[in-house]
């Protein structure tokens, strides 16, 4: 029994035993540039969100920074809107054009969370990567119902 355990531990301290074994130092720092990449890849992806592709109505007093003319306001996934006049309004796709990615509205304008790409108040481009303004998208708005739609 002495013999296996003193084979076993002579094995274990062989450095030619195994000259295609991985070191665990670099397993460990094999396994870490890959996670890096898996989360560098991430959020480099296309989150998938696409210009609306059918209109949307809400009622304009159900979002106060409506109220205020120039102020944006994100709608939903895909749309923001802003009051330009007592009876206007533009609305704008949240697809950012650089990767599609949804833009956040920051300060006077948008930003994308994914690469930095800015848009001002009016959705066009002030800072790459992305090289084409927000989409515009039609409204209309009802003065009697307080209704926006936004294609």
């Amino acid at each position: 029994m002495e013999q296996g355990i003193r084979h076993t531990v002579d094995a274990l301290n062989a450095p030619a035993s195994c000259a295609s074994c991985i070191s665990r130092r670099s397993f460990l720092q094999q396994s870490a540039l890959i996670a890096a990449i898996g989360v560098v890849a991430a959020s480099c992806g296309d989150s998938g969100i696409s210009d609306p592709t059918s209109p949307k109505q809400i009622v304009v007093s159900d979002f106060p920074g409506l109220a205020t003319v120039g102020q944006l306001v994100i709608i939903d996934d895909q749309r923001s809107a802003k009051r330009t006049g007592a009876t206007t309004f533009a609305a704008f796709s949240r697809s950012c054009t650089h990767e599609h990615s949804a833009v956040n509205v920051s300060g006077s304008g948008f930003v994308c969370p994914n690469h930095g790409a800015r848009f001002d108040n009016d959705g066009r481009v002030t800072l790459g990567p992305a090289t084409r303004n927000l989409t515009t998208l039609i409204t209309s708005y009802d003065a009697a119902t307080d209704t926006l739609t936004i294609g």
